[in-house]
């Protein structure tokens, strides 16, 4: 049997339920999987990785999977929100480039 195979088998009785198995796969996808761009936006990708594309299966997503919420909250960045920094407008999570804009800004209007 392989591996695609066991993971569409039937569950014995004793088994993780499937809602914590997804959500096990989705925690697994976004802590590990590759952020790249693609087509103009952010997405998570396996890279190849069996444990990843395991995750991938087990979630029914295509690889790369569409990652709209790890993209910078600066208006029309789509670099991966590695960052995060309170702002006027609340807390923000933006890209290292857009977390300097932001500490500029501040020290800025502190000068003014």
């Amino acid at each position: 049997m392989t591996d695609k195979e066991k993971l569409f088998a039937p569950l014995p009785p004793d088994a993780v339920p499937v809602a914590d198995l997804k959500e096990f796969a989705e925690d697994v996808a976004y802590q590990f999987g590759y952020k790249i761009g693609y087509n103009g936006r952010l997405h998570i990708g396996t890279g190849g990785l069996s444990t990843l594309e395991w995750a991938f299966d087990i979630l029914g997503w295509d690889d790369p999977h569409p990652y709209p919420e790890g993209e910078c909250e600066w208006e029309g960045c789509r670099e991966y929100a590695s960052c995060g920094t309170p702002t006027a407008e609340g807390y923000k999570r933006v890209c290292g480039k857009h977390l300097a804009e932001y500490r500029k800004r501040a020290n800025d209007e502190r000068t003014i």
